[in-house]
């Protein structure tokens, strides 16, 4: 095929339109979709995730009543094999008109009115038409020098431009700037006061599915941490108490009284948050309620090895993002 289509003596596909078989998925609308196989033989693993009613895919092989195909719409395996008929139902149906990939026009740029105008590197910070600095808010001013980084348009990282003719500083950032400085020799001091892992040692996924249950000690603070969020629902205010005076986010005089709700968000459907990992929003409160605690806080886990994806578990991702990389690890020292 290819060498006639080279040729010129085959019809080329539109734009975004195949020119192989197409099926529309017709079956599964009560099951969550159509079951998927890694292999043609129907003793052949089964895939972990369904392929969606509605979905389109390309047929790229087909034996009896089996195709292996490619997915082109819809949700599910990106390659597998289906059944085309299961108890004398039909599980796909042949598309009547090829489907075609949604076409996205790029946005015109818009010129950027700071290179536009041939400015120097201090106006890029401080263009001389806008309000003195200490008029701006530090936020709107650190959103739109993000934006102008992430379009390519600025080169060099933030921070205190060099003063020059007409310079005059920002009281908000220079304030920000010293606390920062201040604070560094504290944080030395108390990063040196906890023990730092050991350098990342790859798992074996049968290794990391044993050890992924277990209430294990953390390597920084030797704490023993929840391996799930179920765990950490059960453990509670005495546990959570434990981990903020560990990590001295809490003093040792009071403690977390109560866990008023355990919001768990969803794992699943298109109200899904987020792909790395369960997550949940807990309310809690303290035996001395202190403005300088935050009573709303966001928890996230790695997947589980054990259960649902409905219940915080995928296996195949959790090797992914602990057993093949330290993932969690540095995450969790970006929070710190």
């Amino acid at each position: 095929f290819r060498s006639l289509k080279a040729c010129g003596l085959a019809p080329a596909a539109t734009a975004g339109q195949s020119s192989m078989t197409q099926w529309d998925v017709v079956g599964g609308a009560d099951k969550g979709g159509i079951l998927v196989r890694e292999g043609q033989d129907l003793k052949s693993a089964a895939c972990e995730e369904r392929l969606s009613h509605g979905a389109v895919i390309e047929e790229l092989r087909k034996v009896g009543d089996r195709v292996q195909y490619r997915l082109l719409d819809g949700t599910g395996p990106k390659e597998g094999w289906v059944s085309f008929k299961i108890s004398g139902k039909d599980l796909l149906a042949a598309r009547a008109t090829p489907w075609q990939a949604p076409v996205v026009l790029a946005e015109e740029p818009k010129p950027d009115p700071v290179h536009a105008k041939g400015m120097k590197f201090p106006e890029m910070y401080f263009p001389k038409n806008n309000p003195p600095l200490e008029k701006q808010n530090y936020a709107a001013f650190v959103e739109s020098y993000i934006s102008r980084l992430m379009s390519g348009k600025v080169a060099t990282p933030p921070g205190k431009p060099a003063e020059w003719e007409g310079y005059y500083p920002n009281p908000d950032f220079e304030a920000r700037r010293s606390e920062v400085e201040s604070n560094k020799s504290a944080i030395k001091q108390e990063l040196s006061e906890f023990t730092m892992p050991p350098p990342f040692k790859r798992f074996t996924k049968p290794v990391l599915e044993q050890e992924a249950p277990k209430m294990l000690p953390g390597e920084m603070y030797g704490l023993e941490v929840p391996p799930t969020l179920s765990h950490l629902e059960k453990l509670g205010a005495a546990w959570l108490t434990k981990a903020f005076r560990a990590a001295r986010t809490l003093p040792a005089d009071n403690a977390v009284s109560k866990v008023v709700e355990f919001k768990r968000l969803p794992t699943t459907s298109a109200d899904a948050a987020g792909g790395a990992g369960p997550k949940a929003f807990l309310t809690i409160e303290y035996e001395k309620p202190d403005p300088s605690l935050h009573t709303e806080l966001f928890v996230k886990f790695p997947w589980a090895t054990e259960g649902t994806k409905a219940e915080g578990a995928d296996a195949l991702w959790r090797y992914k993002l602990s057993g093949m990389t330290d993932t969690e690890f540095q995450e969790c020292t970006v929070y710190r």
